[in-house]
C-alpha cells in the first residue's frame, strides 16, 4: 500500500490555513486599514508582516510534519499507485511567472523605493490588467464587470474607514479610551494583561463577525490604550492582525472555510470536516502569538530603520 493522497478534511482545512497566511504577508488589506486607523505607516506594516508570515509558514510546515508523523490517518488517505501532475514543468513556468513577476512588480517597488503603497497598488492593478490581457480571459463583458465589483467593494471600504474615523473621534471626545487604559494599565491587570484580554476578545469576534469589522470596531477603542501602555504599535498592529485572521478559521462564521466549501462545489463535503481539518492551523496560529509576544523583534526588524 503506497500513502499518497490527502484526506479531504485535512487538504481543505490546509488549503484554508493557507489563505489565512496569505493575509498576513502583504500585501494585507487587514494591515491596510490597521495603519489608517493606528496612524502608522503602511509600508512598515508590510515590512513587519514578512518575519510573522514566515515563521507562520515555518509553523504550519511543522504541524504538517507532526500530524503525519503521529497522526498519518488524520492525513493520508491509503490507496495504491501514485498520484500523477497534473501540470507539466513548462506550464507551471507559464502559468507561474507572470504572478510572480506582479508580485515583484510591486513589492519590489514599494520595499525599493520607488513607489509609495497607493502608487504600487495602481501598479499592481495595471500589472493584472496586462496579464489579464495576455491571457484572453477578459472577454464577453468581463472587464466592465471586474470594474463595477473593484469599484462597489472600494466605496464599501472608504465607507467603512469613514465611519470608523467618525467613531475614533467621538470616542476621542468621550474619553472612554483614556478612562479605560487608566483602569485596566493602573489595576491589577496591567499592560499584559490588558493584550491577553484584547486578543482573546478579537478570537471570539471573530467567530462571529468578519475580520475588517473587528478592526474598524476594536482599533479606536484599544489603540489609544495600547500607546499608553507604551507598547510598540508596529508590533501591536502584527498581533492585531494575526489574532483576526484566526477568526477566519473559527466557527460558527469561518470565512475562510465557507470560501473553500463553495469553491470546492462537493455536496458530499461538509462545512464540519473543513473546520476539523483547519483545527490544527488554528492551534498553530494561536502558538505564533505566543512567540510574537515573547519575541517582538521577528515582527519589528524590517519596520524599523
Amino acid at each position: 500500500m503506497v500513502r499518497h493522497g490527502y484526506t479531504r478534511s485535512f487538504a481543505t482545512g490546509l488549503v484554508a490555513g493557507s489563505s489565512v497566511l496569505g493575509m498576513l504577508i502583504p500585501p494585507s488589506l487587514s494591515m491596510i486599514v490597521y495603519a489608517v486607523l493606528a496612524e502608522v505607516s503602511v509600508g512598515r506594516m508590510f515590512l513587519a508582516g514578512i518575519g510573522p508570515g514566515l515563521l507562520l509558514a515555518a509553523l504550519f510546515s511543522g504541524t504538517i510534519l507532526l500530524l503525519a508523523t503521529f497522526r498519518p490517518q488524520a492525513v493520508f488517505d491509503r490507496t495504491e499507485g501514485h498520484a500523477g501532475l497534473t501540470l507539466s514543468p513548462g506550464q507551471m513556468a507559464r502559468r507561474g511567472l507572470p504572478i510572480a513577476g506582479l508580485m515583484a512588480l510591486v513589492l519590489g517597488g514599494l520595499y525599493g523605493g520607488f513607489l509609495n503603497p497607493t502608487e504600487a497598488g495602481a501598479a499592481g492593478a495595471l500589472g493584472a490588467l496586462v496579464v489579464a490581457l495576455m491571457r484572453r480571459s477578459l472577454g464577453g463583458g468581463r472587464l466592465w464587470q471586474i470594474l463595477v465589483e473593484t469599484g462597489q467593494i472600494t466605496v464599501s471600504v472608504l465607507f467603512l474607514v469613514m465611519a470608523a474615523s467618525f467613531f475614533s473621534r467621538m470616542l476621542a471626545m468621550s474619553g472612554l479610551p483614556a478612562a479605560l487604559g487608566g483602569m485596566l494599565l493602573s489595576g491589577p491587570v496591567g499592560p499584559w494583561g490588558f493584550l491577553v484580554l484584547y486578543l482573546a476578545i478579537v478570537v471570539v469576534l471573530g467567530c462571529l463577525i468578519d475580520s475588517i469589522s473587528i478592526v474598524l470596531i476594536l482599533l479606536p477603542i484599544a489603540v489609544p490604550v495600547a500607546q499608553a501602555a507604551g507598547f510598540d504599535m508596529i508590533w501591536f498592529g502584527v498581533m492585531t492582525v494575526v489574532a483576526v485572521e484566526i477568526g477566519l478559521l473559527t466557527p460558527p462564521f469561518g470565512l475562510s472555510v465557507f470560501t473553500i466549501k463553495s469553491a470546492m462545489n462537493d455536496p458530499a463535503l461538509r462545512v464540519g470536516d473543513i473546520f476539523r481539518g483547519a483545527f490544527p492551523f488554528v492551534s498553530t496560529m494561536i502558538a505564533c502569538l505566543v512567540v510574537l509576544a515573547i519575541f517582538p523583534g521577528i515582527a519589528t526588524w524590517l519596520a524599523r530603520p
